[in-house]
């Protein structure tokens, strides 16, 4: 695994600046002021049945794959199969039993999350999904609910297309036995085109009102997670977190969605 803060062009390829330019990743990736995780998939181990392999747990529905890309050299993962309704796969990380970071809502130290994805179609009913960071355990059946494509009521925090705005984006977070809370449609998805998403927390030089900073293609969005807000009984605060690709089709017709990378910094 290989990766690069990319300083030229804030829709280039790899990691955004605004996100990962002043973390000294470099550093975290061998244990020193952090941890840092990052996965372009150049090698990655195919799904076919529910699997422990390589770095992720996963749950696919009969049918459903979880593949290396044919189509794209620099590595992707292909979630397809999908073509019944309802049909389901996800993957994370910790062996489905652990975490790799928990925000918490008075500390100190910097999170960074961000990756690079797409789907075939932007039709409501067509793919579903979540992508971010989710409680242990959510390599699972119906971690989206059938019909809607709303997350279950989990711990998580990060991105979502529900099944009745296939091309909408939303930013949200929940604490389990809250509500879900939402930023609703920070962007327009478009039909086979990869959007980069990622927020930023950064207690220390964020103001209140912009604790946590989302970013579609590396610029910094108008809508924030607050202080406030983290403080609030919805926030998954100090609660255990692994990465959480979640997808479910709407109807019975494939619909494929397309993950080229994923990182996540964490600053002790």
């Amino acid at each position: 695994m290989t990766s690069n803060v990319m300083h030229k062009g804030l829709s280039s390829r790899l990691l955004s600046p605004r996100i990962f330019g002043n973390l000294p990743i470099k550093n975290f990736s061998v244990g020193l002021g952090g941890r840092y995780f990052f996965d372009d998939f150049l090698n990655f181990g195919q799904h076919i049945s529910d699997q422990d392999t390589q770095q992720y747990s996963s749950y696919i529905d009969t049918g459903v794959t979880l593949k290396q890309s044919a189509a794209d050299a620099s590595g992707a993962v292909v979630v397809a199969g999908n073509d019944a309704d309802n049909d389901e796969g996800s993957m994370t990380t910790g062996g489905n039993l652990g975490g790799l970071v928990a925000i918490d809502a008075t500390g100190s130290g910097r999170i960074a999350f961000e990756c690079r994805i797409k789907k075939a179609s932007v039709a409501d009913n067509a793919c579903a999904f979540f992508i971010g960071l989710g409680e242990e355990g959510l390599a699972a059946g119906n971690t989206l609910v059938d019909n809607t494509g709303e997350i279950a009521d989990k711990d998580m925090i990060g991105f979502r297309v529900k099944h009745d705005g296939g091309e909408e984006i939303d930013f949200a977070w929940n604490k389990a036995g809250g509500s879900i809370q939402e930023h609703a449609n920070i962007h327009t998805m478009v039909a086979d085109t990869y959007v980069k998403l990622g927020f930023l927390y950064d207690p220390i030089n964020h103001s209140n009102d912009k604790q946590i900073k989302l970013f579609v293609d590396g610029v910094e969005e108008s809508v924030y997670v607050t202080q406030t807000q983290l403080e609030a009984a919805t926030f998954p605060d100090d609660e255990e977190l692994a990465l959480l690709l979640a997808t479910k089709v709407g109807a019975a017709a494939e619909s494929t969605l397309t993950l080229d990378w994923w990182a996540l910094a964490v600053e002790e």
